[in-house]
Order: structure tokens, then sequence, then C-alpha cells
């Protein structure tokens, strides 16, 4: 299991293995919070995988901010 401190793991932090999980998750929250079906990805626009990206990124911030 990958640490994040001498003695905190990853799993312990974000309950979840990894870091690529908890992103996923971050990605699926920001789009249905944004309106944005990421299922259809071919109809998916650069505004609005911007959008969600972004918004990502804001959740992350806030985050580290609590």
């Amino acid at each position: 299991m990958e640490k994040i401190g001498p003695d905190i793991s990853i799993k312990e932090v974000f309950g979840m293995d990894t870091y690529k999980e908890r992103l996923e998750q971050l990605k699926q929250e920001s789009a249905r919070e944004l309106g944005v079906n990421l299922n259809q990805t071919k109809d998916i626009t650069a505004r609005e995988a911007g959008s969600v990206g972004g918004r990502m990124v804001q959740k992350i911030f806030d985050s580290y901010k609590k």
C-alpha cells in the first residue's frame, strides 16, 4: 500500500487504495454536478471537459483548505 507519510496510507486518508480511484470519483462527482454525461464521450465538448477538470481542481484545493 502506498504511504503518504511515515505511518499514514492513502487508504486511511481517502478510504481508497489509490489516487487514481479518488480522481475517478472526483471526476464523476464533478461531471454530475455540472450536468455533463461522461458516458457519451464522443458528445462532450472541450468546454465541458475543461469545466469538469476545473471543478475537480477546485474540489482538491477546497479539501486542503479544510
